[in-house]
């Protein structure tokens, strides 16, 4: 049996010993309608759609911009189920974070995604025989709803979570892979320092995909932002992949690989969502590195590292 609880620490008073209440099949894979704190007495309820909101308390209202953002849930689950119909190695060659699995032999019970949106990097991983059990993490009930759905949709049911990524409701080393895609560019200075640090506590591998400060990047968001009118990701600041390697050194992270998103590859792969045909340019070649406009790096622990609280 999948002892879930195990994982789990309070975000008020760091209690890692939490108790189940009043167990309830209805409630989604949980199994019960809620968890609470004997420590400090805090409770963390279960939502029927199965979402755990373990939030600290305090206002959030500014987070408010990304429930807008993921609505349309029965269009999204049409995409994914013809888009994860594909062949592997042409999925491989879009998401490169399974990609970068595969080749660093990281195979693994279970996940976390910080900052999931629709989930889609978990349901890669999951696809492509990564990952056994996902666990979804995301400030926005609307995309947590969104996501399960999706997940539903392939017959995964996923371990969702409200929480805050400043302050996660996990034990330290509680999975053995932590992965985020477009999260830590939306910070900056020592809150996205903090971030990444908070990320490190609570697995032993981690991956991270963020878009590069590079030519292509620019132009792109440039030319987006000229036809569209705004860029839709909000508030974001491409990274220096140095300065990243620099954190995850600090943190005693050794990074261990890396792999690229370009620009042909997802414009080959969208094409490919339109007209299946496209599907056999499964391939790519070096050239393609030039026009790499986001960056996965992969880090793993080099020691056991005593976070200070």
């Amino acid at each position: 049996m999948y002892n879930w609880i195990k994982y789990l620490r309070c975000p008020e008073c760091k209690n890692i010993y939490l108790r189940y209440f009043k167990k309830n099949n209805k409630y989604n894979i949980w199994g019960y309608e809620k968890i609470i704190c004997p420590k400090c007495k805090s409770t963390y309820p279960i939502s029927k759609s199965g979402i755990l909101n373990m939030l600290p308390k305090g206002n959030y209202s500014k987070y408010d911009y990304w429930d807008n953002v993921y609505v349309d849930n029965q269009q999204t689950i049409e995409f994914f189920k013809k888009r994860f119909s594909y062949d592997e190695k042409f999925l491989l060659n879009y998401y490169v974070m399974a990609n970068l699995c595969k080749k660093l032999n990281w195979y693994v019970k279970d996940s976390v995604e910080l900052g999931c949106g629709w989930a889609s990097n978990s349901l890669a991983l999951y696809k492509l025989g990564v990952v056994k059990k996902i666990w979804l993490v995301d400030i926005s009930t609307q995309a947590l709803e969104g996501a399960i759905k999706v997940a539903n949709a392939f017959g995964i049911k996923p371990y969702a979570i409200r929480a805050d990524i400043h302050n996660l409701p996990f034990k330290d080393n509680a999975f053995e892979l932590s992965l985020s895609g477009g999260l830590y560019e939306h910070f900056i200075g020592k809150e996205q320092k903090d971030l990444i640090k908070e990320n490190c506590r609570i697995s032993k591998k981690i991956l991270c995909q963020v878009p590069e400060n590079n030519i292509t990047y620019n132009l792109f968001r440039f030319f987006y932002t000229l036809i569209k009118g705004k860029w839709p990701f909000g508030f974001e600041v491409p990274v220096n992949k140095n300065d990243f390697v620099e954190i995850y050194n600090n943190l005693n992270c050794k990074v261990v690989g890396y792999e690229y998103s370009n620009l042909l590859t997802a414009i080959i792969t969208k094409l490919a969502d339109k007209f299946s045909f496209f599907q056999v340019l499964n391939f790519r070649p070096f050239i393609y590195k030039l026009f790499s406009y986001d960056i996965v790096i992969a880090n793993d622990k080099k020691t056991k590292y005593k976070y200070k609280r």
